[in-house]
């Protein structure tokens, strides 16, 4: 998972970096780090955060273009699909 897959997942499921730091035990402050490419990756800490993502009903594409969309039975508040690239426009991304 990349910094860009981690944000674009959050946005669908209307997460906020606390959200996730609940959801994987990851440290709020690391992940924004992380997603901000201020910190190195830790294959453990990424492990925990796409779990929990995943968990949440979150798919990450198999395809280089590195898109996430979710799970067909996961809760739909609109946005169902997203590529990296188109994040920017939707979220702030501070803490």
């Amino acid at each position: 998972m990349t910094p860009d897959q981690c944000r674009a997942a959050r946005v669908l499921l209307d997460w906020g970096i606390r959200d996730l730091a609940q959801a994987s035990g990851v440290m709020a402050r690391t992940i924004g780090a992380w997603e901000r490419r201020k910190h190195p990756s830790a294959a453990p800490m990424v492990s925990r955060m796409r779990s929990a993502l995943k968990a949440a009903g979150v798919v990450f594409s198999a395809e280089k273009d590195g898109g996430v969309r979710l799970r067909e039975n996961a809760k739909q508040d609109g946005m169902t699909a997203c590529h990296p690239a188109c994040v920017e426009k939707f979220v702030n991304f501070s803490i």
